[in-house]
């Protein structure tokens, strides 16, 4: 029986059940039998917890308001003390909780902890909800060796605190971006820099399972030993009166834990000189949080207009293909695929995409490999991914009082050590004019700025090989896809054309990460429309990597290697141990890992110097893509704004890689700006 079932069936023989001043309280006690005493007693933890979730929970008492007389209090033989799993292991850990509910009080506590010879305290917060934009801070907790300060912002001003803010200790906490963002609605972000033991935990030890972070019970079950019971949480924590002891001793665990976690697994990033990535991520981490809060404006109006003509050119499609494939139902996988199998080709059946089952893929990507596909097919496909992806789901993410879209960013979250993006993934949008433009400022007097690095991942790759013959483009600003489209096609430099050098981008970032040639010619049809047969791709192949040496020994390093070490690293060191990946060790993967993690510490690195480079401007980061930084610029700071961009974005190259001699040709990253960022973009 779950909690909500076990608590109705109580309630259901006339009884009530409410929590009174952290006591379970069961009225009337004078018709209580033995039996249902024994029942409570039995399921005592269930009960409390359906009662800290439901919308029943009382408004919790003082400690010196009556318990109800017709009520069978906490300490009648009903019940025995709500479980409190916190304590215990604040016990262990040789902590003792203060809960201040008086400025007064927090200002002398605030006192001691400034006048503390530690240097670092733990910090956290409970809050209403995940939004910080319009849930609640309830309270903040603050940790130093032996004390956990509850201070409930229900009953102390915020201001209070600030001195704490300010002071000159350092914070860290378990998810600081989160904190970050409800603590700068208060006015309370730390001066100095927030560590983020969450962060620490991912550098030494990568992602889970699932591909996210270490919670904080599985980092203190891993590096502490202690087994956390989160259940609390789910409890009603903005309600009028103070909190119960469960909830005071849950929020300070949370805080000693953050706190306590750092000697252990900053011991483990030096063992595996893993510092440095982590100084990159936590130096760039208040920009990433500040962004977030900032949010992305988009032009909902302008969405739905957008969506109502995809639905109707998808609608146009589907009554075409009736016509055409009758009887056949475009949105079944198993009728198109049978449809598939009659109609191509049958060498193309046997190179046709196939999903994890062996069965054909039905996809947009899988029917742009195929010349003769109807275009009502492919436009019917490709206008109903539009519709499923960025529809009428992507219009819930626009913020109701913001208007922006506010996403989530991941530092280091995926496992190469580039971030993630997601609710939603503003990463990827469609690459549609249509679409883009409806990002843009929806104030008047202010523009979008867009710098990327140019080739980043192509540059960063001949570094990594010491490829002369890309350095050696690099560094006298010879256009490589103009250079490897002449190199394939056997012409003058001058004689390539834009297709030609279309094609040649296809070569380029297919091959440097060890593409074989059926996947070459896959790919320069779904990723650039560019017509390749095999033979095509496959002397491609040849004379890339005759032409690239370089690269070619480092694939052939990075091969051996792997027999014996499945790790690799970015240029600061992050590791990627593929050992403990459900797919095992990858040539590819060993390849792109140390090139797109390095990318993505640069990108780091820009995104920590550019507020204090953009100061005293109306301009501030909004968005960034992997190797592209957004701005929203007031206009008579725009040409300000790109000149600092440019040369910030450039300069975090430079300390990424000193010797690199790639920013001499001035063609590294370049800065546009425009009302949208389409325009900035074109």
């Amino acid at each position: 029986m779950n909690t909500s079932n076990l608590l109705r069936e109580i309630e259901r023989d006339g009884f009530t059940v409410e929590l009174i001043d952290g006591n379970l309280a069961i009225r009337p006690a004078s018709k209580l039998t033995d039996d249902l005493r024994q029942f409570i007693r039995s399921h005592k933890a269930e009960i409390v917890l359906a009662l800290l979730s439901s919308e029943k929970i009382l408004a919790l008492e003082c400690a010196n308001d009556a318990t109800p007389a017709d009520a069978s209090p906490l300490r009648t033989p009903v019940t025995d003390p709500v479980p409190d799993a916190a304590l215990p292991i604040l016990q262990s850990l040789g902590y003792s909780t203060r809960y201040i509910t008086d400025d007064e009080t927090a200002k002398s506590a605030v006192d001691d902890l400034l006048g503390s010879s530690l240097t670092l305290l733990g910090l956290d917060i409970e809050t209403g909800g995940l939004d910080p934009i319009r849930d609640l801070t309830r309270c903040l907790q603050v940790a130093d060796d032996s004390t956990a300060y509850v201070f409930d912002l229900h009953h102390i001003k915020a201001t209070t605190l600030e001195p704490l803010m300010r002071g000159g200790k350092m914070f860290v906490a378990y998810n600081a971006v989160f904190e970050w963002r409800f603590l700068h609605r208060l006015g309370l972000q730390p001066l100095s820099p927030l560590h983020d033991s969450m962060l620490m935990a991912r550098t030494c030890y990568g992602l889970n399972l699932e591909g996210g972070y270490f919670s904080l019970a599985d980092t203190a079950k891993r590096v502490l030993g202690l087994s956390i019971d989160k259940a609390v949480r789910q409890s009603d924590w903005m309600s009028p009166g103070p909190l119960i002891p469960e909830q005071v001793h849950y929020a300070a665990l949370d805080a000693v834990l953050a706190v306590r976690l750092v000697d252990p697994l900053y011991k483990t990033l030096k063992e595996t000189k893993q510092t440095k990535p982590y100084r990159l991520q936590i130096a760039a981490l208040p920009t990433v949080a500040s962004h977030m809060l900032e949010g992305v404006p988009f032009d909902g109006e302008g969405h739905s207009r957008l969506i109502t003509e995809w639905g109707n050119k998808a609608v146009e499609a589907k009554e075409a293909l009736e016509r055409i494939m009758p009887g056949v139902n475009p949105n079944s996988s198993v009728q198109l695929a049978n449809w598939l199998k009659q109609s191509l080709p049958a060498y193309f059946v046997e190179t046709w995409p196939r999903t994890d089952t062996g069965n054909l893929k039905t996809d947009a990507a899988a029917l742009s490999s195929w010349s003769g596909a109807p275009p009502e097919l492919q436009a019917y496909k490709e206008y109903s991914k539009l519709l499923s992806t960025y529809g009428e789901k992507y219009k819930n993410h626009i913020h109701p009082d913001t208007g922006r879209i506010h996403a989530n960013f991941s530092i280091a979250g995926t496992v190469g050590g580039r971030f993630k993006c997601s609710k939603p993934n503003l990463q990827n949008p469609p690459r549609l004019a249509a679409f883009r433009q409806l990002f843009r400022p929806e104030r008047a007097g202010y523009r979008l700025i867009v710098a990327d690095y140019s080739q980043i991942e192509l540059r960063i790759a001949a570094l990594i090989a010491e490829d002369q013959t890309m350095l050696d483009a690099y560094r006298n600003g010879v256009d490589l896809h103009r250079l490897t489209a002449s190199i394939t096609c056997g012409i003058p430099l001058e004689a390539v054309t834009k297709d030609q050098r279309q094609a040649a981008k296809a070569i380029n970032f297919g091959l440097i990460y060890g593409m074989q040639p059926p996947g070459l010619q896959a790919y320069a049809k779904a990723t650039y429309g560019i017509e390749m047969t095999l033979q095509d791709a496959e002397n491609s192949h040849r004379k890339f990597f005759e032409t690239y040496a370089g690269i070619r020994r480092w694939h052939q390093r990075t091969r051996s290697r792997g027999y014996n070490d499945q790790t690799v690293r970015t240029t600061s060191g992050l590791v990627r141990n593929m050992r403990n990946e459900a797919g095992g060790w990858k040539l590819t993967n060993a390849l792109n890992t140390p090139v797109q993690g390095s990318g993505a510490e640069v990108l780091l690195k820009a995104l920590e110097k550019l507020p204090e480079a953009l100061s005293g401007l109306d301009c501030r980061v909004i968005h960034h893509v992997h190797d592209e930084i957004i701005l929203e610029c007031a206009e008579h700071n725009v040409k300000a704004g790109k000149g600092i961009l440019q040369s910030v974005m450039i300069s975090a190259f430079e300390e990424l890689f000193p010797t690199s001699g790639m920013t001499a040709s001035g063609d590294l990253v370049e800065a546009h700006d425009g009302v949208s960022w389409e325009e900035a973009k074109s």
